[in-house]
C-alpha cells in the first residue's frame, strides 16, 4: 500500500485522498481505477470481447420496461444476494432455510425456477405469453438471465421481471406472514401488470432483443370519403432554399397522390411550414377534393391558423391565404395530436405534441373538420 512521508520522522499521508487520510471510499476508488486499467486491451483502448458482451447484457437488463424495483430483483438474483434460505443460513441468521413447498434448502435458482410454486406460476404465465424458460440450460442465474434476454423479445423481458418480482413477493408472504397465495392468482396479477405496462409503453413499436421487430402502424385512417393529406417542409441551409412535399391517402390508406417542389429563398421554419400548407391546399382544390384532413407538425402555425384574431406578423398574409383556401373544403385546423380514426372528425385528440416547428420527435397533427355545422368556428 502506497504511502507518502511529508516530513521524515513526523507523519505519513495517504496519497489517494486530498486530505491525506485513509478512507474506505478512497480505497474503493483506487481499486476501481486499478481494475479499469488492468482490463484495458493490450492494443489500443479496447476491452476484451467478454467484457463488452457482458456490459451490453447489463445494459439490456437495466433497459427492461418494468419498474426499477423489479429490475433490482433481477440484479440481486444475478448476484445471489437475496435473503433466501441459503443466504440466511450462510449469515448465521436463525431461520428455517428449507423451501416451504419442497422441503430442501431454498436456493435462488430453486426459488424462482424449480420450486413447485414457481413452476405453477410460470406454467400459467406461459399460457398468455410465448416464452421459453430453458431450465435445462441453467448453470447459474447470471448465465440464465443473460441468455433469456438474448433469446427473448422485449415483451418477454418485461414478463420475466414482473413474474420474478411477484414470485418473490408471494414467497415472502409465505415465509414471513404465513399467507399462501394460489399460483393462479399470482399469475393473474403478473398478466394484468404486464398488460398495463405494454399498454402504456409499447404503443407504437415493440422491438425485439433477438433483432426481429414488430412494428405497429403509426397512422390511422380518416373517416370514409375523407382524404388525409400529410404535408411537411424542409430547409436547405447550404443552398439557401426550401422544399415542400405532401402525400394524399384515402380512408382505406390507399395512396392517391404525392407531390413535392423546391422553392427559392430561405425563410423561417414557421414560414416554410405555412408555404407548404398553402401549396397543399391549392393542390387539393385543383384535384377537386372536398373532405380533407390536413396533417402538419408545426404547433405554433396551427395555433395561428385556428385563431380568430387578425395576424399582423410577417406570416399574416400566408395565414390569411390559408384561411381563405380552407373555406373551399369541409375541413378545419384544430388542436394538435395524432389522428386516432374517430368516427366524427373534430372529436378530441390526445397525445404529446412538439413545442415548435421542426421538432426532433416528429408527430403528425390531425386537422379534421367537424361534420356538424357550428361545432368549430374558425
Amino acid at each position: 500500500m502506497e504511502e507518502r512521508t511529508l516530513f521524515p520522522g513526523h507523519m505519513t499521508s495517504w496519497t489517494h485522498d486530498k486530505h491525506g487520510c485513509y478512507t474506505v471510499k478512497s480505497a474503493y476508488n483506487m481499486a476501481k481505477i486499478a481494475e479499469f486499467f488492468s482490463n484495458r486491451g493490450t492494443v489500443g483502448r479496447g476491452s476484451s470481447s467478454d467484457r463488452v458482451t457482458e456490459a451490453k447484457m447489463w445494459k439490456a437488463m437495466w433497459s427492461i420496461q418494468a419498474p426499477s424495483k423489479m429490475k433490482i430483483i433481477l440484479w440481486r438474483m444475478i448476484h445471489d444476494c437475496l435473503p433466501t434460505g441459503q443466504q440466511l443460513s450462510y449469515r448465521h441468521i436463525p431461520t428455517d432455510d428449507r423451501c416451504f413447498f419442497f422441503g430442501k434448502m431454498e436456493r435462488v435458482e430453486h426459488l424462482f425456477l424449480l420450486c413447485p410454486f414457481a413452476r405453477a406460476v410460470w406454467a400459467e404465465v406461459k399460457e398468455h405469453f410465448k416464452l421459453k424458460l430453458c431450465r435445462k440450460e441453467l448453470v447459474n442465474m447470471k448465465q440464465w438471465i443473460f441468455e433469456f434476454l438474448k433469446r427473448e423479445s422485449d415483451t418477454n423481458a418485461t414478463v420475466l421481471a414482473v413474474t420474478c418480482w411477484h414470485v418473490w413477493e408471494a414467497q415472502n408472504d409465505i415465509r414471513n406472514n404465513q399467507v399462501q397465495m394460489h399460483p393462479l392468482r399470482v399469475a393473474s396479477k403478473v398478466v394484468a401488470y404486464v398488460e398495463m405496462i405494454l399498454k402504456v409503453i409499447f404503443k407504437d413499436k415493440v422491438p425485439s432483443r433477438s433483432g426481429v421487430e414488430t412494428v405497429v402502424p403509426r397512422w390511422n385512417p380518416p373517416p370514409a370519403r375523407w382524404i388525409c393529406v400529410n404535408v411537411d417542409a424542409a430547409l436547405f441551409p447550404t443552398e439557401r432554399r426550401m422544399g415542400w412535399g405532401a402525400v394524399f391517402r384515402d380512408h382505406c390508406g390507399a395512396f392517391i397522390l404525392s407531390c413535392s417542389e423546391g422553392l427559392t429563398g430561405f425563410p423561417t421554419l414557421e414560414m416554410a411550414e405555412a408555404l407548404a400548407i398553402r401549396r397543399a391546399l391549392s393542390v387539393s382544390k385543383e384535384r377537386g377534393f372536398q373532405k380533407i384532413i390536413l396533417l402538419s407538425d408545426c404547433l405554433s402555425l396551427i395555433q395561428r391558423i385556428s385563431s380568430t384574431a387578425r395576424d399582423r406578423s410577417t406570416l399574416g398574409i400566408i395565414v390569411g391565404d390559408i384561411k381563405t383556401l380552407k373555406t373551399d373544403f369541409q375541413s378545419s385546423l384544430l388542436d394538435t395530436g395524432r389522428f386516432a380514426g374517430n368516427p366524427v372528425p373534430g372529436a378530441a385528440f390526445g397525445g404529446g405534441v412538439p413545442k415548435e416547428c421542426g421538432a426532433t420527435a416528429r408527430r403528425y397533427v390531425p386537422l379534421p373538420t367537424p361534420l356538424t355545422p357550428g361545432y368549430v368556428k374558425d
